[in-house]
């Protein structure tokens, strides 16, 4: 048999090799809810549902319909992800789809929002991981005892709660490794998360950039935003200010 699908890639009618359609034609609302269940396949494993690009869904008799969406399970009934996003700034919340735009959006992988700081966050993330970075981030959360959540707007891991390394005690502190935030506070605001992104991002230079900031780090935290960061600017250079 072969699929035809609409625009969206939902796979909405299956004709035989002489073009004569195959069961009904299926229709679909905007989250995935499907009129019938399309039979193209062997099994209970089929096409509807953003067919063309390669999700299936499981359509076998007593279960519940779901989509296999890349790393996740997706219940077109109610428009939501099985289980928890695993990467930071991939929607709303999470198990959100698309942040409520099933008709203009995609998350095809189960990862993030389709688009272009979905793309950026993804690469960054992986460049770091590639140059070290995050390699050594990930090694001082584990050390000082930190406890390390994704933070979803920005696509970092936020380690709040670090122990036993000194120059992360100061309450108003803190220092990123690659596309690790790791700081003593207990919670970490949008703003300060934002400014601690934007080293995520500097730290794609790897070791480069670490080179850098012992000359340059004014700059970079410039760069960065000093008010997001809590500094403010003095003559001699950056200071702390005293939002906590």
């Amino acid at each position: 048999v072969w699929s035809l699908p609409n625009l969206h890639g939902d796979i909405v009618a299956v004709v035989d090799n002489s073009g004569a359609t195959v069961g009904v034609t299926a229709t679909y609302g905007p989250y995935g809810e499907a009129s019938i269940n399309v039979d193209n396949s062997h099994g209970n494993l089929d096409y509807g549902w953003l067919g063309q690009h390669q999700r299936p869904t499981e359509t076998q008799a007593g279960l519940a319909t779901t989509i296999e969406m890349g790393a996740r399970q997706y219940d077109p009934v109610v428009g939501r992800f099985l289980e928890v996003d695993p990467i930071e700034g991939g929607s709303a919340n999470d198990y959100d789809y698309v942040a409520g735009d099933p008709v203009n959006s995609f998350d095809l992988d189960g990862l993030c929002r389709w688009g272009w700081k979905c793309l950026r966050q993804k690469a960054r993330n992986a460049a770091n991981w590639a140059n070290g970075s995050s390699v050594l981030g990930y090694g001082i959360s584990r050390i000082t005892g930190s406890k390390c959540r994704q933070n979803k707007l920005r696509g970092i891991q936020v380690c709040t709660g670090a122990k036993r390394f000194g120059f992360l005690h100061n309450q108003r502190g803190g220092t990123t490794f690659g596309s690790f935030y790791i700081t003593s506070r207990k919670k970490v605001d949008n703003r300060l998360a934002r400014h601690e992104a934007k080293h995520a991002n500097q730290w794609m230079g790897g070791g480069l950039f670490a080179l850098s900031y012992l000359g340059f780090g004014k700059r970079w935290e410039k760069q960065a935003g000093l008010r997001d960061g809590c500094y403010h600017a003095d003559r001699n250079g950056r200071k702390r200010s005293g939002c906590r």
